[in-house]
């Protein structure tokens, strides 16, 4: 039930962050700007180990987030969605451009564990792995809602390839597709998912 959080930005005019290790924490990481608040940056570390909710969660309460930038990073085994991305005040405009470069998520193998769940902004994952440690097959790698901008996904590692801890693992589903986002998914493997990809439209006859 543990609810701190290891780093809170509200309003970051360009951050650095930097050599942290935010553990068991209820957020590793939370970024939530409110009205009038603006959040932009660089991280380029752990942004939550073993978390009660999220280990990063990236959302709007009224304030803008935009070209957030996380190179390196690493998040393992919170008991939620390990990275979260949403815009609760719902205004357009306010989720803007998020990148991952070389991130690496470690799931925990208790469901409903998701390691990306994409739910506004435009979203860059490129070279980055997500797996678990052990047989994890209601687990979901990457969930896209259907209210992401866009999503682009490239270079994903096999989910039975861990880095950093060198275990190995399945998850239940690779990445999960609702109707309405427009996604780039290139070089990009599914192996160790059970179901590689799965898509849920939500009217009948749309692709």
């Amino acid at each position: 039930t543990n609810t701190a959080v290891g780093i809170l930005l509200l309003d970051a005019g360009g951050v650095f962050v930097r050599g942290n290790d935010e553990y068991q924490m209820g957020y590793g990481t939370k970024i939530f700007p409110a009205t009038n608040q603006f959040v932009t940056g660089f991280f380029y570390d752990v942004l939550g180990d073993t978390s009660y909710v999220n280990d990063l969660l990236i959302d709007s309460a009224g304030g803008q987030y935009t070209d957030l930038v996380f190179t390196n990073t690493w998040a393992s085994s919170s008991l939620g969605s390990s990275v979260i991305i949403q815009n609760t005040s719902g205004a357009i405009g306010n989720a803007g451009n998020v990148s991952f470069v070389n991130h690496k998520t470690v799931l925990s193998s208790t469901p409903p564990t998701i390691g990306f769940d994409i739910e506004a902004g435009t979203v860059s994952i490129s070279d980055s792995a997500i797996g678990s440690k052990s047989a994890a097959p209601g687990t979901t790698a990457i969930n896209i809602g259907p209210l992401a901008q866009n999503t682009s996904i490239t270079g994903l590692r096999p989910f039975s390839m861990v880095a950093p801890s060198g275990g190995s693992g399945s998850v239940g589903v690779g990445i999960s597709l609702s109707a309405g986002v427009v996604s780039q998914i290139q070089n990009s493997s599914f192996v160790g998912a059970t179901i590689p990809v799965s898509y849920t439209p939500t009217l009948a006859g749309t692709d």
